[in-house]
């Protein structure tokens, strides 16, 4: 199989289940929507930052030094917490808010942007996966 369809496969299947999961919760009623979501999203960073910290930095630490590995984590964390302070100061929890038609356009420009990395990813996946097989292959040989 090639890694261009390697990665239209992958983006098409990541794509599919996320539709299909978000589409799942909107054949609930919207009371036990807003008991599910919270529990949710907690699931998800924490799902996020187990990845990003028990498989991620550690592969991050065998290429780099550790001062520069974890001082941009400790930049990234505090980096992105401060662009939330800074764009959406506060939020509501009911419908009708001021806050929520201000952000509208927000969540859309950060929904565009990360799809984009996110494809960008995907995409490169199968071609770094394979190029660090090789890598590795030809080291052994070695």
């Amino acid at each position: 199989m090639s890694p261009l369809s390697s990665a239209v496969g992958l983006s098409i299947l990541g794509s599919l289940g996320g539709l299909l999961c978000a589409s799942l919760l909107l054949l609930l009623p919207a009371s036990t929507r807003a008991k599910l979501v919270p529990g949710l999203v907690s699931y998800a960073v924490g799902a996020l930052l187990g990845v990003s910290l028990m498989a991620m930095l550690p592969e991050a630490l065998i290429s780099a030094p550790a001062p520069r590995v974890f001082g941009t984590l400790l930049a990234g964390i505090l980096g992105f917490f401060m662009l939330e302070k800074l764009v959406l100061w506060r939020h509501c929890h009911s419908d009708e808010c001021e806050v929520h038609g201000a952000s509208a356009s927000l969540v859309l420009i950060g929904g565009a942007v990360h799809n984009l990395v996110d494809g960008a990813v995907i995409g490169a996946a199968p071609d770094i996966g394979s190029a660090r097989h090789q890598h590795r292959g030809r080291r052994r040989r070695a």
